[in-house]
């Protein structure tokens, strides 16, 4: 089984970087926030062979989530590190947006590791919340993992298009996982 050790302030730390460099961004909302950091610490695995946080992403309706997410966002906004406002879509739809509050501080992370960031956020730049949630469902690992369950990193590395024998090899390794 993968170790993660969630690295809690290097999320905050990237949270914040990732809400202000989408400062500008229509699309960016909670939704979008969550696919992002999923895609950049998954990223980090495939380039730097970890990730970047160490979060656990568990498999969602929407799509991949952070299972630290929610704790630390509430914990920013108490600190009054960051806030969330509400985006009228019309139609009677709604979204809520993450704003940073206070400069991210971008020494704790590496050269690579901002590198990956600003290469996921401008892959995705322009896309909403919708399309990308439908990506990550696209995802090797998303469509192999239960539903709550979390998604290994390893996942990501795996090619969408396997042979039958190859995908029940994978379906068997995160059924093992997700029993452990």
């Amino acid at each position: 089984m993968e170790t993660l050790s969630f690295q809690r302030e290097k999320m905050r730390e990237l949270v914040l970087f990732v809400a202000q460099s989408e400062v500008d961004d229509p699309y960016f909302g909670r939704v979008k926030l969550a696919k992002l950091l999923y895609y950049i610490d998954n990223e980090a695995f495939l380039k730097l062979g970890k990730s970047i946080t160490g979060a656990r992403y568990q498999k969602l309706p929407e799509g991949p989530a952070a299972r630290e997410f929610v704790p630390l966002r509430d914990e920013m906004m108490a600190k009054n590190e960051a806030k969330e406002t509400e985006q009228d879509w019309g139609d009677g739809f709604t979204s809520l947006r993450l704003v940073a509050i206070r400069d991210a501080d971008l020494e704790i992370f590496s050269k690579d590791e901002i590198a990956v960031i600003n290469g996921v956020i401008a892959k995705f730049a322009g896309v909403s919340g919708t399309s990308i949630s439908k990506i990550s469902h696209e995802e090797f690992g998303w469509r192999l993992t239960p539903m709550a369950a979390d998604i290994p990193y390893f996942a990501y590395l795996l090619a969408p298009r396997l042979t039958d024998a190859q995908r029940d090899f994978a379906k068997s390794k995160v059924a093992s996982l997700v029993a452990a």
